[in-house]
């Protein structure tokens, strides 16, 4: 039987928008801490028809799209973009998108609102550009609770996690989903320690929950021992309820094919039960993004 996942963090893009400068921009001076050109590497359309074509092997009835754009007209634009999707073809079935949170606070309420008309929508993400201490911020996500927005999916490299601990505890009706396994860059046992020590603390607040994903991109390395200490580390820390796997789609691809990927998170869980496997790879995603 084909495994049922719900994928909790792809990413759709067609570059003809002009939303996407780090993927159509001159592909020597758009690179990662590692040095690796985006542009060079996956620098082209990424489109519904391409993800369906990476997944046939898996039944993916379902996936959550986590905003690729980086300068579009107003972030609304990409959420309008992706809810015309789903009206056609029924994917996708959340969507996060991004507003810039060091805007005015009225300014925010604004795109809040715009966004929160597709009914898909589901909270936000910032890649970058956001100062978990700062008391701007907290206004911020005072101002996203006012507009009802309770799902904030969090970029937390491991000197910035104790911050966003803090800025979790401080909103405990927001749901924090920590994204990529707290991005880990290195994979070196000092590093691994301290990502696991940052990981506990964002982990001992209830209202935090995990997306085991991304590993291969920070990491530069794929296989199922490389992968297996990381994976159940998070497991380990928010337990299986609070865990969800996810394929990082097309960046990931760099580094596995998504055949690799879902058969490598299923080989490392495999001594769990069919429940909390279920759980990991499909209900746990649902429940978090209410789909």
């Amino acid at each position: 039987m084909k495994r049922r996942f719900v994928d909790a963090h792809i990413h759709l893009y067609d570059l003809s928008t002009g939303w996407y400068p780090a993927l159509n921009g001159n592909p020597e001076e758009a690179v990662d801490e590692l040095g690796r050109s985006y542009a060079k590497l996956i620098g082209r359309n990424y489109l519904l028809d391409d993800y369906r074509a990476d997944t046939k092997d898996f039944e993916v009835p379902k996936f959550i799209h986590i905003t690729a754009c980086q300068t579009p007209p107003r972030w609304p634009d990409e959420t309008r973009w992706l809810q015309r999707l789903y009206a056609r073809e029924g994917v996708p079935n959340a969507i996060i998108g991004r507003t810039d949170l060091t805007m005015p606070l009225s300014d925010i309420a604004v795109e809040l609102r715009e966004h929160a008309q597709s009914p898909n929508f589901r909270g936000i993400r910032n890649y970058e550009g956001v100062d978990f201490a700062a008391d701007h911020t907290f206004r911020a996500f005072d101002t996203m609770l006012e507009c009802g927005i309770r799902l904030y999916d969090l970029i937390a490299h491991v000197d910035i996690q104790p911050d966003a601990a803090r800025l979790a505890a401080r909103f405990p009706d927001m749901v924090f989903v920590l994204e990529h396994a707290g991005w880990p860059k290195s994979h070196d046992a000092d590093a691994f320690a301290r990502w696991r020590e940052g990981l506990g603390e964002i982990a001992r607040l209830p209202n935090t929950r995990c997306k085991i994903s991304g590993l291969g991109m920070f990491l530069d390395r794929w296989s199922v021992e490389a992968m297996r200490p990381w994976v159940l580390s998070c497991i380990e820390a928010f337990g299986v309820s609070r865990c969800m796997f996810a394929s990082n789609f097309p960046v990931d691809g760099l580094f596995s094919t998504y055949a690799e990927l879902i058969n490598g998170f299923e080989d490392i869980v495999r001594g769990l039960s069919e429940v909390d496997q279920e759980a990991l790879f499909a209900g746990n995603a649902e429940a978090i993004y209410r789909i």
